[in-house]
């Protein structure tokens, strides 16, 4: 860090990944290394970042890796990340997770907080895998987006047991948004469906969706049973689309 500025420009943006490049027009800068190894649960790691903005600029903090390949889903897409004990704080997100070579093991993405007043989670946080990043890049650089990544164009959540006893409504995913121009609003799937079954699968976590989409690839079709209000149930094909056209 030397106050030296520059312009950057946009390469191109992965939003299921919460990754972007950005590039800048100046040669024989230092790069940082990625670690080739795999992690470790117990491993030590340190975080650099600008906790709460740039007036801590540089803040270092240490910790272990809690457990690795924790399965997050962060605004209806599905991620893959390692969990730390690093303390983290808004300002500290893209910045490196480092081991103790100094080599990035992932780049810190978000931390769990409580919806209660008054209390706390300490502790817990995450960072997206250097391999992630790298496969991200790489295709980011080279046509400017990620492409091959299936997508429903629907985001979805759990209904709890209580809630689906009390409205007397079956369990599945309950739909909260459903993206312009995807196959699904198309095909008239709308905010308030209750998704039940994909391909046949029963479905109450949005894991499962998940998986059903996981298995097959753009262009190829999911099966839908959806309940209604009212009692109705409808069958609905959705093609999957290119997550990257639609988010």
């Amino acid at each position: 860090w030397d106050d030296r500025e520059y312009t950057a420009s946009l390469v191109g943006v992965d939003s299921a990944s919460d990754l972007a490049v950005i590039k800048i027009d100046v040669a024989a800068l230092p790069a940082a290394e990625f670690c080739s190894d795999t992690v470790s649960v117990g491993e030590a790691v340190a975080a650099i970042g600008n906790p709460l903005g740039p007036e801590l600029r540089g803040t270092m903090t240490d910790g272990i890796i809690s457990a690795i390949s924790r399965d997050i889903t962060y605004t209806g897409h599905p991620m893959t990340l390692i969990q730390t004990n690093v303390a983290i704080n808004e300002g500290n997100s893209g910045g490196p997770l480092l081991n103790m070579y100094g080599q990035v093991v992932g780049m810190t993405s978000m931390k769990l907080v409580s919806a209660y007043a008054g209390s706390s989670i300490d502790g817990i946080g995450f960072a997206i895998p250097v391999d992630t990043i790298k496969s991200v890049a790489d295709e980011l650089i080279a046509s400017g987006r990620v492409l091959g990544r299936p997508a429903l164009g629907i985001t979805v959540g759990a209904i709890p047991d209580a809630a689906a006893e009390h409205y007397d409504i079956p369990a599945g995913l309950y739909v909260s948004a459903v993206a312009p121009g995807s196959d699904a609003a198309a095909k008239g799937v709308v905010v308030g469906d209750i998704i039940v079954s994909a391909d046949g699968e029963h479905v109450d976590e949005t894991s499962d969706l998940s998986a059903v989409v996981a298995d097959k690839e753009v262009g190829q079709v999911v099966s839908l049973e959806i309940y209604r209000y009212g009692g109705e149930m409808a069958y609905i094909d959705v093609e999957l689309m290119e997550n990257s056209d639609l988010y």
